[in-house]
Order: structure tokens, then C-alpha cells, then sequence
């Protein structure tokens, strides 16, 4: 597990450090920088990177460093879905007062744990008959499950190659919890568990690649809107500069945003080319054709006053 873990962390820590510099400057994307920040060093502290030992050392040596490692985990899943949830306006949001709640109640039982006065790397596994360890482990599971389901359903209808990513390592990520919760509870009630080696490693194996794959389908999907962000302006630009800004312009509705104007725009600008008032030359048809590309992926965003819905593009919006 110790190659996976290193891969986790070099993925977490390349997606931070790439989108660190516009993070700095740009409002946008900062909380998917923070979440594969934290993420990072949720994975340095496995010990991978760094012997746990000399981690937790500085912490008394009572393996308060596993607390720390799960509720790092906790947060920056938290902000990873967060990031993504607000980059999908039909989305609905998570209140921060939930994910507090998440990461204050697994320190409760793990405090209550019997603990040795040495770091062992394979703590919770040691002390997984004691009651308070199992809950300490059922608490962050359920919590780490609840967030990825929230994630899940909030792009289950998003086609998008970034969502599919998304919802993949959401999924694997409820499985891996689902298989560590069992191999939990099994220990707890059973004096021999022969199956825990094998539901441990499937844990690792299931939630490791969950979460590299969540984090590139996030990273995927807010660059992707941030592009189409960008492009619209100059997109809109470039038909107004074309004298194609005043097709049918007095029979417009009122559009909020640049996006739901350049909709509109198009729209009226198929309709002139269907009655044979509007004749475009190549150049204009390739923008306008991009124009209809970045629309067609933004669908999931409030165009006009009322949410309009798109049929064909050659049609007029319907409020």
C-alpha cells in the first residue's frame, strides 16, 4: 500500500502546486487548491513520505497523529466536493456547520481509547475491539461516506468527462467505507477475523484510487468551467464586432450574465439565418458554432430570467 499512498500524495500534491499560482490571484478554484492541499497532507501524515514516529513525537508519541490524519481526510474531501458543488449552480450546497460536526464527533471516543505511550502505525487496527476505537472508525467512515454521496448525487445527471470522474471516486470512495466498516465491525464481535487482511487491503486499494480519481474529475471540471468562463467574453466580443450583436436585439429578453446573453445571441442568430435575413460567412459560422459548443456544456447554469430550456438551437428559448 505504501507505492499507492506515495501515488495519492504525488497526485494531491501536483494538483496543488499546479493550480496554486492562479488560486493566488483568481477567486475561483481556490477551495479545490486548499482541498488537494489539505489532502496532501492528510497522506504525508501515513508515514509514508515521513516516518509516523517522528510525526508523532512532537504530539506526546500517543498516536494522537492518527486523529489528526482522519480529520485532515475529513476536510479536504469536505472542501474537494465543496469546490465541485460550487462550480454546478443546480447544485445545493453544504452547510461548513456539517462537516465540523463531522470532524468534532470522531475525537469524542478516540480520546476514550486505551492507548500505549509508543506510535504504532497500525493503531486502529490494534484497537479495533475496543468500543471506543470502533466507534471512533464508524464515525469518520459514515462521515466520509455521507460526503461522497452528497458529491455523488449532486452531479448524478452531469455528462461531463469531469463528473463521470467525480462520480466514479465518489462511489469508490462510499464502497471503500462500506468494506472498512465491515471489516470493522467483524473484529469487534468475532475473537478471529481470517478476512480482515483481504477487506483491509481492498479498503486501500478501493479508497486510494477513489480519491485520486475524484480529485482529477474535480480539477477536470472546475478548469474546464473556468476556461468556458474565460471564452465567453471574447466569444460574445467577437459576434458583437461582427454587427451580429443587433439580430433581432428589441425582441431579446433580459439575460443576467455574459453566458445568458451569448445564448440568446445565438439563438436570435440561428433564427435570422432560418428566415434568410442573416448570411455568415465561415469565419462567423466557426465562432458561432464554438458559441453553441461552450452553451451546449453549460446547460446546467441559469441563462435567462426564468431557466430557460434549450430544445434545438435553431428554436427559441422557452421560459
Amino acid at each position: 500500500m505504501a507505492v499507492l499512498q506515495t501515488v495519492t500524495f504525488a497526485v494531491l500534491a501536483i494538483a496543488f502546486l499546479v493550480r496554486l499560482p492562479r488560486a493566488i490571484t483568481h477567486r475561483e478554484g481556490r477551495l479545490t487548491v486548499i482541498g488537494t492541499g489539505v489532502g496532501a497532507l492528510a497522506i504525508f501524515t501515513l508515514g509514508t513520505i515521513v516516518p509516523q514516529e517522528q510525526l508523532d513525537a512532537p504530539l506526546g508519541g500517543h498516536n494522537l497523529l492518527k486523529l489528526i490524519q482522519t480529520s485532515l481526510a475529513l476536510i479536504a474531501v469536505w472542501l474537494g466536493a465543496q469546490a465541485a458543488i460550487t462550480a454546478n449552480p443546480t447544485a445545493r450546497r453544504m452547510n461548513p456547520i456539517n462537516v465540523a460536526i463531522m470532524v468534532a464527533l470522531p475525537a469524542i471516543p478516540f480520546l476514550l481509547i486505551q492507548r500505549t505511550d509508543s506510535t504504532d502505525k497500525h493503531f486502529l487496527d490494534q484497537n479495533i475491539r475496543q468500543l471506543p476505537a470502533w466507534l471512533y472508525a464508524s464515525l469518520y467512515l459514515a462521515a466520509l461516506a455521507y460526503i461522497a454521496t452528497r458529491l455523488f448525487v449532486a452531479f448524478r445527471r452531469n455528462r461531463a468527462l469531469g463528473a463521470w470522474l467525480i462520480k466514479l471516486g465518489a462511489a469508490a470512495i462510499v464502497i471503500a467505507s462500506i468494506i472498512e466498516q465491515t471489516n470493522f465491525t467483524i473484529q469487534l464481535f468475532t475473537r478471529r477475523a481470517p478476512t480482515a487482511p483481504l477487506l483491509s487491503t481492498t479498503f486501500n486499494l478501493v479508497f486510494y484510487l477513489g480519491v485520486c480519481t475524484m480529485t482529477l474529475g474535480i480539477v477536470a471540471y472546475t478548469s474546464t468551467r473556468a476556461i468556458r468562463q474565460w471564452q465567453v467574453p471574447r466569444i460574445l466580443q467577437r459576434l458583437q464586432n461582427d454587427g451580429l450583436a443587433g439580430s433581432q436585439s428589441e425582441t431579446r429578453p433580459h439575460a443576467p450574465s455574459q453566458l445568458g446573453e451569448l445564448y440568446l445571441l445565438t439563438v436570435a442568430i440561428r433564427d435570422g439565418i432560418v428566415s434568410g435575413e442573416l448570411q455568415l460567412d465561415h469565419r462567423q459560422l466557426r465562432t458561432l458554432h464554438r458559441a453553441e459548443r461552450i452553451i451546449a456544456h453549460s446547460l446546467d447554469e441559469p441563462l435567462t430570467e426564468g431557466h430557460p430550456t434549450i430544445t434545438v438551437y435553431t428554436g427559441k428559448a422557452t421560459p
